[in-house]
């Protein structure tokens, strides 16, 4: 399991936990609901297969940094579709990949 910390531009940390544990922001959930299954008020089944969806794309987008050696990335340069979801607003300015024991 990933372990990711999330720091703004201030060094401030905002997120330091297990990747399954980022707040996920309620309104892309819904719409990607609406999207896959024409659900604007998604039961809890759709409702975490979206979470699950979201987590592993990300985390897949993750893993494949790194494989590339990557362990800190600017916020900036993940693809908005692979961060959407998060629900950090604080002016992000990097993440701080670790293997969790």
């Amino acid at each position: 399991m990933k372990e990711l910390t999330i720091i703004n531009k201030d060094n401030v940390v905002l997120f330091n936990d297990k990747l399954i544990n980022l707040p996920l922001k309620e309104k892309v959930i819904i719409d990607k609901s609406i999207l896959y299954y024409n659900d604007p008020s998604p039961c809890f089944i759709h409702w975490s297969s979206i979470v699950k969806k979201m987590l592993y794309n990300f985390q897949t987008y993750i893993e494949s940094q790194l494989l590339e050696g990557k362990r800190e990335l600017i916020w900036g340069d993940i693809p908005k579709e692979e961060r959407e979801f998060i629900d950090i607003d604080e002016g992000v300015h990097k993440v701080i990949i670790r293997e969790s024991n």
